[in-house]
């Protein structure tokens, strides 16, 4: 079974880049046209400036890479998952056995609960499967339940331990 996106994140990732093109393109304008009055206005007499425009530049340029790192096509075979990505080099296959269980969890966006699989080995995130990406995600998650991979149910965290397991951390929840 092969996933399918949703129109509207596609939409959502589309604007996402414009922006950030239309941002890069007005950065680097701004910069060759009036470097001076650039560094004079923005960098040395506003305490802000220095603090937030390098950290918006950094996010700016880290956003792209996120998105296009966010956005996988999934195919779900009976003992493995491919993930594949934009940029090719990224793409690989996750065996179902080296997978303790998967867990479904409401993860809270814009305080929307919306559904997705979580993949775990040894009571750590491994893999995500976002219920908001997919038009098909149902179905993916009754192709998931077919196989030889034990479902531990619903797990209910707050977003606080969200963020926490998604970095790395042990999720304690779960028995």
């Amino acid at each position: 079974m092969k996933s399918k996106f949703k129109i509207t994140m596609l939409v959502t990732v589309l604007f996402c880049f414009a922006f950030i093109l239309i941002f890069y393109y007005k950065m680097t304008e701004l910069v060759i046209t009036d470097f001076d009055g650039f560094v004079n206005t923005y960098m040395s007499e506003n305490i802000y400036g220095r603090i937030l425009i390098p950290l918006g530049l950094f996010g700016f340029l880290w956003s792209p890479i996120y998105l296009l790192k966010y956005f996988k096509t999934i195919r779900i075979y009976p003992s493995n998952i491919e993930v594949n990505y934009f940029f090719p080099i990224f793409n690989h296959n996750l065996q179902l056995k080296d997978f303790d269980y998967y867990i479904l969890i409401n993860e809270m966006t814009r305080n929307v609960p919306v559904e997705a699989i979580w993949f775990i080995k040894d009571r750590k995130v491994k893999f995500i499967i976002p219920g908001q990406l997919y038009s098909n995600y149902y179905e993916i998650r009754n192709e998931i339940s077919k196989y030889n991979i034990e479902n531990k149910g619903k797990v209910k965290l707050n977003p606080f331990q969200e963020i926490k397991a998604k970095l790395g951390f042990k999720i304690n929840k779960i028995t």
